[in-house]
């Protein structure tokens, strides 16, 4: 079928049509990146069912200099998403990551906003030492990519984080908000992102290639698993209030509180801080990584 004729729509020129998902009712959701737009059509009639624009997000207490610092004190406006990757998470709502804006976002077919996760992303990543700073004049942590799944009876929604080399593990709860659950590791710059529900497995491609630096491009798989958390290792306290973590990059030295043993002291020697106060707490376990052998 053809697509032309659509209100806000540069069908003729880069409209980019990025990624697509199909839910049961046979109704694809395409992102066209170019024009921050997101496309809904009946695969059974050929027709479209509706059309609209993605919109724009603020964030609040991000790094947006690429200065070898981290500054978490800037806040953009009216950012366009600009989404990649769609995913439908139930018949009526689906998920699109935000490449554009460092996050993702909720909506339903009519196009309204259920959530967004604002500036979250970027703050999850400093809190784990992953916070790519030399991207923080383009799309911070930069999230490619989104699958869905469920474990039992629990909906989980998978997002990779292209120049944060992560990625995001959420539940979805009941009113379609998304809570964070585990950050994990993956190959360097992720893209494809597949959950296959049958075997609990999930499938990670990571695009980045540099044979100079002995660096592999590659797939990660995770699969769900019940003991004690093993990753992250060490994250840094948020303000409950804020969202806001504590930045960190290379650990050079670290020593427990001798009066609190949930507090770490730690010299920092890659954001030019001689010094931080990180607070670790063991969290549940949901997957755990295993590299295929390179």
């Amino acid at each position: 079928m053809n697509v032309t004729g659509l209100a806000g729509f540069n069908i003729t020129g880069h409209s980019e049509p990025e990624s697509v998902s199909i839910n049961k009712n046979n109704i694809a959701a395409i992102t066209l990146k170019e024009n921050n737009r997101i496309l809904l059509i009946n695969l059974m009639t050929k027709t479209i069912q509706n059309s609209f624009s993605e919109g724009t997000v603020n964030l609040d207490n991000i790094d947006s200099v690429a200065e070898g610092i981290f500054d978490q004190s800037s806040n953009l406006s009216n950012v366009l998403r600009e989404s990649d990757g769609i995913v439908f998470i139930s018949d009526e709502h689906f998920v699109t990551s935000d490449g554009g804006s460092r996050s993702f976002t909720i909506f339903n077919q009519e196009g309204q906003l259920q959530f967004s996760s604002g500036s979250g992303m970027d703050q999850s990543a400093a809190s784990v030492g992953y916070y790519p700073d030399k991207y923080s004049d383009k799309n911070g942590n930069e999230p490619e990519n989104v699958d869905s799944g469920k474990f039992g009876f629990t909906d989980y929604l998978f997002v990779d984080s292209k120049h944060s080399s992560l990625v995001f593990l959420y539940y979805i709860t009941k009113s379609n908000i998304a809570k964070l659950r585990q950050v994990l590791p993956s190959s360097d710059g992720p893209r494809g992102i597949t959950f296959i529900t049958s075997s609990g497995l999930l499938f990670v491609a990571g695009e980045v290639h540099d044979h100079d630096n002995y660096m592999r491009s590659g797939i990660t798989i995770y699969e769900y698993s019940k003991p004690a958390l093993q990753y992250p290792t060490l994250g840094s306290k948020r303000n409950k209030k804020t969202g806001v973590a504590i930045p960190w990059g290379s650990i050079s030295g670290i020593s427990s509180d001798p009066s609190n043993n949930n507090i770490l002291y730690a010299v920092d020697c890659a954001s030019h801080r001689p010094t931080v106060s990180l607070l670790w707490t063991p969290q549940p376990s949901q997957l755990s990584s295993q590299r295929p052998p390179t």
